[in-house]
């Protein structure tokens, strides 16, 4: 109440949130000074800047390390099992080891509830994992790497979605999706794809703002627009032919906005086309790669670049989900605050000075 009435915030709310400042001794000072009166603390952090401050904390970004420090730990201790599945390896018993060592070491992270991690691992273990393990104890490493045409029956859809295309076929990859060979075998090749792609996006971005400019009522673009409201390509082609062949109708800028327009539809589907065809190019090596790929490489692919990076963001989401509670409940607490009753009411009087003054104005009552 006393804060209510003459604002500062509550230093025993702040104290409630001691298993942090346990973790975080020095950023409380960072974020709360001396307030008003004894018993009471200072925001020093505007609520908008609270989870960014918290991010860029020598504090945090300690626990953050030491965290995904744990994880690494316990990870390294079980690769080399994982890579060395086999016939005789026992699916559940895999699986009991992995989330009973993880359970033991997050069980000394502060902040982060162990179950929670243990969760991580268990989902990823019924929704993925689980599945890729049954096939290499029951068949072997190299089912990791088969690639399965998808061929469906006539008159039939298939229920699954292909993984690959080359030309007309489709293909599924069941343990080792394609992107994981891309990033391992073809970083370059991914890379000039993605700048293709930007560009295209860019193109394709630039061509839709500059028709939402100059299209609809009394736009330069009107009369380019067909009955259905597009700009195309026909209906601009038509339209540069009608100015053409008559200038004295055009409005001032119409020609020039409609061979603008149709220059940056030229961009785009260039553009496009190039993206499309390095796409082609990247789906081709990548099918002959998954026949030539070696145990090891299987190995690196599955454990590594698909287990170890998908469980470990998970933990990262997890370490997020600490600044993020941390901030929400700051950021509350500043809200509950803000604006002690004083405050309040000499707004709620300015208000009702100006309603009764614009009443006055329009002679509805007098001042």
């Amino acid at each position: 109440l006393a804060a209510h009435l003459q604002g500062g915030l509550p230093e025993a709310d702040v104290d409630a949130l001691q298993a942090y400042w346990e973790v975080f001794p020095q950023m409380r000072a960072t974020l709360f000074g001396p307030g008003p009166r004894e018993g009471y603390v200072d925001c020093k952090v505007a609520p908008e800047e609270v989870r960014s401050t918290i991010l860029e904390h020598p504090e945090f970004k300690a626990f953050a390390k030491s965290a995904l420090a744990t994880f690494d730990t316990w990870w390294h201790a079980h690769e080399s099992r994982l890579r060395n599945l086999s016939n005789d390896d026992e699916p559940k018993r895999v699986i009991y080891d992995l989330s009973e060592d993880l359970l033991n070491r997050f069980a000394e992270v502060p902040l982060l509830d162990k179950y929670d991690i243990y969760q991580l691992l268990m989902n990823y273990w019924a929704e993925t994992m689980q599945d890729d393990v049954f096939v290499i104890t029951q068949e072997s490493w190299q089912e990791g790497a088969v690639v399965r045409e998808l061929v469906k029956s006539k008159g039939s859809k298939s229920k699954e979605s292909p993984d690959l295309v080359v030309g007309k076929k489709k293909y599924k990859m069941d343990l080792i999706p394609p992107e994981l060979v891309v990033n391992r075998f073809f970083a370059e090749k991914k890379s000039a794809l993605e700048e293709l792609r930007a560009e295209w996006e860019t193109a394709t971005q630039e061509l839709e703002s500059f028709i939402e400019e100059h299209s609809g009522e009394e736009g330069l673009l009107e009369e380019a627009t067909t009955d259905a409201g597009n700009v195309t390509k026909g209906s601009l082609s038509s339209r540069r032919k009608e100015l053409k062949a008559s200038p004295e109708f055009a409005s001032d800028g119409e020609l020039e906005a409609v061979q603008q327009c149709i220059k940056l539809m030229n961009r785009e589907g260039e553009a496009k086309k190039k993206l499309s065809a390095a796409e082609e190019e990247l789906d081709k090596v990548i099918l002959p790669k998954y026949q030539r790929l070696t145990d090891d490489e299987i190995k690196d692919l599955l454990v590594r670049d698909k287990w170890f990076f998908a469980i470990r963001k998970g933990v990262d989401t997890e370490i997020d989900r600490v600044t993020q509670e941390l901030a929400e409940r700051l950021k509350v607490l500043e809200e509950r605050y803000a604006e002690p009753l004083p405050v309040i009411e000499c707004e709620i009087q300015n208000l009702m000075e100006r309603v009764a003054s614009q009443l006055a104005e329009m002679g509805v009552m007098t001042k």
